[in-house]
């Protein structure tokens, strides 16, 4: 069974859905749900966003309670992708760029800048240093009572929120994810190259329409504009099927007798274009500004260095969203051909069982693994056990890890402690005086000897296994593709090759391999987590390791960097 991520797109008028897995760091797509058109609970009278009568029931969250109980989402992660226009977001600059201090600091500044009542929210917020001394804070606030209304209907049905995301700010994210880890570029030009110049995301779609602004790499604006495109949208794809409005609205045709719901569509169009341009040209627009245009409308805008304009039809795209194939509900997920480099033996007892020293998070562990039975290694099938990450993406806590705080505010039952401290002072003084009369002289004499050792050493413990995994196999990650193995199972032919041994090996993972009795220069690979934690001591860890380029998990005076006294 496939650990999956849920993501749900939320609009009034609209709601799609796609489950996502996860492998070797890119997400693919295993099943998505195209836009249910939520028409009837949005009408003349639908109550504003964030204000719904006590005695009414808000028509958001019954889209989104219909949708999970239609396509039955059980059991699963859910990011909850909710329109812009229902988040209040806002810039703060803060004179340090000390986590703590502007989290202590933030809610006085927000209580300055919002016109409602700051308990009646809840905020996420993203920090971005601006220089050596100062930081910016972009704040993102949602309605309380439609969180606590999504975390109910998701506690009913199993679902964990793993976040709820704002379409701008996610569309934001996925831009720098994409282009530091592919260079992603628009037409050569990487749209994060230029500090000088605004750089803008068009998003138009038929759930919303929104530009961020961009400079450098910060999120500068995020500007919402009001539409019909949701209205017109479903008034045209009666027959449920995204897809094939698209095709048609694409290629210039439609079944329609009447030509009325299409023109209201391409005015509704050509009124965005005329209110995106005279947003750009109030942002600073210039020839070295870059624009991307995203959304299931954006094939039918340009940008022609001027202004934005509808381009002509029938589209060149059509015939592709023609060939796209999309999938029904009750389509089986897509099967694809994989083939992966078989890896050497692993050290290390994957059968460990959990320490009895926190029962609390181990439960967390517990309850996953009771979830999925044991499979063994399918290279074509994704698996809940396949890697660390799968693991961490299905909720599950490696070691040192533990579960983030309800809003920042509250810690998990059972969350462990990051302090170990230990301090030696000692003081040793002596001071002698005395006087005498001599004749017509007095005279007075002493003397004072003072001696101080202040010694300390602290630890931060949880990062050691971060540092742990890093530093271990470290200098075996490449493949010796002169050494290699060819197998086939059926028609599918598999290679195998060892693993080239480097000359990058940190000290950790040298002590580690003497203590396990391999061969320190080997290439066998070490599955850390899977390790006795009583066959791990701090002074495998290399001096410089422990300092961590300044991010130090140790600090000390008067000791070594492994807390023995000197």
């Amino acid at each position: 069974m496939d650990q999956l991520l849920y993501v749900l797109a939320c609009h009034p008028l609209c709601t799609e859905g796609v489950a996502l897995s996860r492998r070797d760091r890119r997400w693919r797509v295993l099943h998505e749900w195209t836009a249910d058109w939520g028409t009837e609970s949005s009408t003349e009278e639908e109550p504003s966003s964030q204000e719904i009568p006590e005695n009414q029931e808000d028509p958001w969250i019954e889209n989104v309670t219909a949708f999970l109980d239609r396509h039955q989402w059980r059991n699963q992660s859910l990011v909850f992708l909710v329109p812009t226009e229902d988040v209040v977001s806002r810039k703060i600059g803060f004179p340090f760029k000390d986590r703590r201090k502007i989290q202590q600091a933030l809610r006085f500044e927000l209580e300055g800048e919002l016109l409602e009542d700051l308990e009646d929210l809840r905020f996420s917020i993203d920090i971005r240093g601006l220089d050596q001394q100062s930081a910016e804070v972009l704040v993102l606030l949602f309605g309380k009572e439609r969180t606590e209304k999504l975390q109910r209907i998701c506690l009913e049905r199993d679902l964990l929120i793993r976040s709820i995301d704002c379409t701008a700010y996610a569309l934001f994210r996925e831009l720098f994810q994409t282009s530091s880890t592919m260079h992603q570029a628009d037409e050569g030009k990487n749209l994060l190259s230029s500090e000088e110049h605004a750089g803008f995301q068009v998003y138009l779609g038929a759930d919303e329409a929104f530009i961020n602004t961009i400079q450098g790499q910060r999120l500068e604006e995020i500007k919402f504009f009001p539409n019909r495109l949701a209205e017109l949208s479903a008034e045209l794809t009666e027959n449920g099927k995204l897809q094939d409005f698209l095709y048609e609205f694409a290629t210039g045709t439609s079944e329609e007798e009447s030509p009325g719901p299409r023109e209201n569509l391409e005015q509704e169009l050509e009124w965005l274009c005329g209110q995106f341009t005279r947003h750009l040209r109030g942002r600073d627009y210039s020839s070295g500004s870059r624009i991307m245009i995203h959304g299931i409308f954006s094939p039918a805008i340009e940008w022609d260095g001027i202004r934005f304009k509808m381009r002509s039809f029938p589209l060149p795209e059509a015939e592709t969203l023609k060939q796209r194939q999309t999938f029904e509900e009750d389509a089986e997920e897509s099967e694809l051909e994989e083939t992966f480099v078989a890896e050497s033996e692993v050290v290390g007892d994957e059968s460990q069982d959990p320490a009895p020293d926190n029962p609390e998070l181990a439960a967390i562990n517990n309850q996953y693994f009771s979830l999925f039975d044991y499979e063994p290694y399918n290279a074509a099938e994704d698996g809940p056990y396949e890697s660390l990450l799968t693991v961490q993406n299905g909720n599950a806590l490696l070691n040192g890890q533990g579960p983030p705080g309800t809003y920042g505010l509250w810690s998990y039952y059972g969350a462990q402690g990051n302090s170990y401290s230990i301090s030696n002072n000692t003081q040793f003084r002596i001071s002698a005086a005395g006087s005498a009369d001599i004749g017509d002289h007095a005279l007075q004499m002493g003397f004072e000897y003072e001696q101080r050792r202040d010694a300390f050493f602290s630890l931060a413990p949880t990062g050691l296994w971060t540092i742990g995994r890093l530093t271990t196999n470290s200098h075996i990650k490449e493949l010796n593709l002169n050494d290699s193995t060819i197998t086939n199972q059926g028609s599918a032919f598999y290679v195998t090759y060892g693993r080239l041994i480097g000359d990058n090996q940190f000290a950790f993972d040298r002590n580690l391999r003497i203590a396990l009795g391999l061969d320190p220069d080997g290439n066998d690979f070490i599955n850390l987590d899977a390790l006795d934690p009583d066959n791990l001591t701090l002074d495998m860890m290399g001096a410089d390791d422990l300092l961590n380029q300044g991010n130090n998990l140790v600090n000390y005076s008067g000791y070594d960097p492994y807390g023995n006294r000197m």
